[in-house]
């Protein structure tokens, strides 16, 4: 679980109040806690910074975060406590109108504070609940500690970091997990940021620019959880794009020797950054001879007029329609190196990885597994370096999974699994299918994508699922299954869906799909995977030469 804390800060204040005659004393204590820490959070568009407490008013200070020129809105809010269960109503927001459509800047941030009523001394810590586009209420944030006391974990990993550029946050995740879920938020001020994390396992995270993530595009640096002090810097780079918003970065990452932040960077630098083939080819574009000049040319010319850059664009695409735009020198380099990338640099990756014998080698390994279609030599290195050890690690559980099952790829046999319907029922997926061509749709009610590939199979399954055709889907959804059921109204689906809350099946492990939302895999009536990623075409046709249609 990951955590942030900061220690809180009192004052005192002692009011002398004169009463027939008597002297009374009594205390009002103000309390600020910097980012507190909450169980559980399920707010992806704002920041909690801050909370002050005394015996007249809450006020807490939150942040908007989105992509620029994109609105967030706050309708409904209110706190309930954990021990009295009172509910604390606003008195009034500062900043923010409630229900408005607030656009964000250029940094893709904006605070404002809410005031609620004071929070009796018996909750130690407070829940945030709101509502929702449909106006049902929901707990956006759990267990809000209100004490300011250090907590007590394992693992205690203090950040401090630089960020060039306009943007207002910069994002913290799992490495390897979906990044559209479960991301932290942390607030640059005047280019600075610092964070506190708290944790009981060793687990490797991302650190994002926050505003890229929104727009699809991002550069990330991987830092362990663990006791040490890392420092992080944002560096911008030549590839920014500022017309349309997009700020690229060279990440650096400082952390004590020894330490796993240090070690998995190494196999990084080893493996890709600093291999033969990846470091000509890199020299060849820091010396401008990957590209023809002609090329540099409208390059420079488009950096230095961002209003043309539209118009140049188009006459560079015309210009080199049919000609190329590298130099022999520069399309040799691109094929050594896609030639290392494609056949050596896992086997090398492997073998350093085993060597290193410790858990940033075997997350190094897990990484390559998360995006690899072939597994082989990743699952054998696995076995001969790394099965038996960290058996509590989420790593090992992962490969010790996968390693039981086949690669979907085809030929090969589907791999089985039960996973419950919408109403709880349990289904097992070789006996939904058994001696019937089928399609397995692995999606999101999140993910826009999978939606529409879903949608497209409607009319496919319409006109097939007589003569024995089925689809099963498989919804992958977080915490509840209430938008997933919302998803299949809206869209129609007429096939049985399942759904995985949480991963707690690792169906997404078993389709080697553990960083997608989704996937779509044809299965023929034996039982084998006929293809992966398939259209709505590609299925009809092979539906049409198996019943024989014409």
């Amino acid at each position: 679980m990951l955590r942030e804390f900061s220690s809180a800060k009192s004052l005192i204040l002692l009011t002398i109040l004169a009463m027939a005659g008597d002297i009374v004393a009594s205390e009002t204590v103000n309390k600020r806690i910097e980012q507190p820490f909450c169980e559980e959070t399920v707010s992806t568009n704002s920041i909690l910074r801050s909370i002050e407490l005394s015996d007249t008013a809450t006020e807490i200070h939150f942040s908007f975060v989105y992509r620029p020129k994109y609105w967030c809105r706050l309708d409904y809010m209110e706190l309930v406590g954990n021990n009295t269960g009172k509910v604390y109503n606003i008195k009034r927001a500062d900043g923010y109108r409630l229900g408005e459509k607030k656009y964000m800047p250029a940094s893709g941030r904006f605070d404002f504070t809410v005031t609620f009523q004071a929070i009796d001394s018996a909750d130690t810590a407070i829940d945030i609940v709101e509502t929702d586009e449909n106006n049902v209420r929901y707990t956006s944030r759990k267990n809000i500690d209100l004490t300011g006391s250090q907590p007590a974990f394992r693992y205690t990993t203090h950040i401090t970091g630089t960020y060039e550029g306009t943007a207002g946050y910069v994002g913290v995740m799992k490495s390897g997990a979906d990044r559209d879920l479960k991301m932290t938020w942390i607030p640059v001020d005047n280019g600075k940021f610092k964070y506190t994390m708290y944790s009981d396992e060793l687990i490797a995270y991302d650190i994002i620019n926050g505003p890229n993530l929104f727009m699809g595009s991002w550069d990330s640096g991987t830092f362990f959880s663990e006791n040490a002090d890392i420092s992080i810097d944002f560096m911008l780079n030549e590839d920014s794009d500022h017309t349309y918003g997009l700020e690229h970065h060279d990440i650096s990452i400082e952390a004590p020797d020894g330490s796993l932040t240090t070690e998995y960077m190494r196999i990084n630098d080893l493996t890709y950054k600093k291999a033969p083939a990846i470091l000509h080819l890199e020299t060849l574009k820091q010396e401008k001879k990957y590209y023809i000049p002609e090329y540099y040319n409208f390059a420079e010319l488009m950096k230095s007029c961002p209003e043309k850059r539209d118009s140049l664009n188009a006459e560079m695409n015309r210009r080199f329609k049919n000609k190329t735009i590298k130099t022999a020198e520069g399309a040799k380099a691109d094929s050594l190196a896609l030639n290392y990338l494609k056949n050596e640099r896992v086997n090398m990756l492997c073998d350093i990885a085993i060597k290193m014998n410790n858990l940033a080698g075997l997350y190094a390994i897990v990484h390559e597994a998360y995006y690899s279609k072939d597994t082989k030599p990743i699952i054998e290195a696995y076995l001969n370096g790394y099965a038996g050890k960290y058996p509590e690690s989420e790593y090992a559980i992962y490969m010790d999974k996968i390693s039981g099952t086949n690669e979907m790829i085809p030929g090969m046999p589907f791999n089985d699994f039960s996973a419950n319907d919408l109403e709880g029922n349990r289904h097992v997926l070789s006996t939904l299918i058994e001696g019937r061509p089928a399609l397995l749709d692995l999606w999101a009610s999140w993910c826009g994508p999978c939606r529409r590939t879903s949608k497209s199979m409607i009319p496919v399954y319409e006109e097939y699922a007589a003569k024995g055709f089925t689809i099963v889907g498989v919804a992958r959804e977080y915490t509840d299954s209430s938008a997933a059921a919302e998803a299949i109204k809206k869209d129609g689906y007429k096939w049985l869906n399942l759904v995985e809350i949480d991963d707690a099946k690792g169906i997404w492990a078993l389709y080697r799909r553990h960083n997608a939302a989704g996937g779509t895999f044809l299965i023929s009536p034996d039982g084998k995977i006929v293809k992966s990623d398939v259209t709505a075409e590609e299925v009809r046709n092979y539906l049409k030469n198996l019943y024989g249609d014409k």
